[in-house]
């Protein structure tokens, strides 16, 4: 019996969990539609993604579970630190290696224009909260809790446990790639990579909150890169940066208080 198949399986038990990986794509495209301007069109945006995917997840889902590690010491500490720590190279360290260290100037300005980085404090702060605290979690809800979940616990009527694990975490890491767009070629392979990860740390730990920190980790180590040293497209004032520093974190402790709120929800409900 091999990793994938001897821990429990995460995430929720319900009778449509094909219906519900779907509905998570959908939401996230048409959402990602409306046209909210900055600075803090991005935060409503991911806000809203999390709204309708609770709503959904209170419908179509008899129980959830999304705690921390939930009985899954004493590797599941160390496990959950491993995976968040190579997710975030892999999504982020990837591409500035094979880009020799840095972007070039072209792709940097591409990328701080499509996240809507500029000279306004104000605004970039607004920004950070929206990408590195709201973007992580509608992220990680939709496209694991949701897609890699609702796949694997649907394929696993027909597959064994393993494939059933692998093909989910495959077509949700491809389906998170491509509905995302997280930049370039080389930071769609990178986050396209990590989403394999973090699809693989959900089974594994039980835990949103890895992706979550890891994806928020990789997203402001990107901010950071665009707001500070040679890659520099603006410069970031002390508040911005002391907030990149310090959003995974809040990521995680946002979305613990969503975990709980949707398992006394779905538990009530059911």
């Amino acid at each position: 019996m091999n990793a994938l198949s001897s821990l429990p399986a995460a995430g929720f038990r319900g009778s449509r969990p094909l219906l519900v990986a779907l509905l998570g794509v959908v939401t996230y495209l048409i959402v990602r539609l409306i046209p909210l301007g900055p600075p803090w069109g991005t935060v409503i945006r991911f806000g809203l993604v999390v709204l309708v995917a609770l709503v959904i997840i209170r419908a179509l889902v008899a129980e959830w579970t999304w705690d921390f590690l939930p009985a899954r010491a004493p590797v599941g500490w160390l496990l959950a630190f491993g995976l968040g720590f190579l997710g975030v190279l892999v999504a982020t360290g990837l591409p500035l290696l094979l880009s020799g260290g840095s972007f070039d100037p072209e792709t940097s300005h591409r990328l701080a224009e499509g996240i809507g980085l500029g000279a306004d404090p104000a605004v970039n702060q607004a920004i950070v909260i929206g990408w590195v605290i709201a973007a992580p979690i509608a992220g990680e809800l939709v496209f694991r809790g949701m897609v890699f979940a609702g796949l694997r616990n649907g394929l696993d009527q027909w597959l064994e446990t393993t494939p059933a694990v692998v093909t989910a975490a495959v077509v949700s890491a491809i389906a998170f790639t491509l509905v995302t767009r997280p930049g370039p070629a080389l930071l769609m392979l990178g986050f396209g990579l990590a989403a394999l990860v973090w699809a693989f740390g959900y089974h594994l730990t039980g835990s949103l909150l890895v992706g979550v920190g890891s994806l928020g980790a990789a997203i402001a180590w990107l901010l950071w890169t665009l707001l500070h040293g040679s890659n520099a497209v603006a410069a970031g004032d002390g508040s911005t940066m002391a907030m990149i520093v310090v959003g995974p974190l809040a990521a995680i402790g946002v979305a613990r208080l969503l975990g709980r709120m949707i398992a006394v929800g779905t538990a009530t409900s059911g």
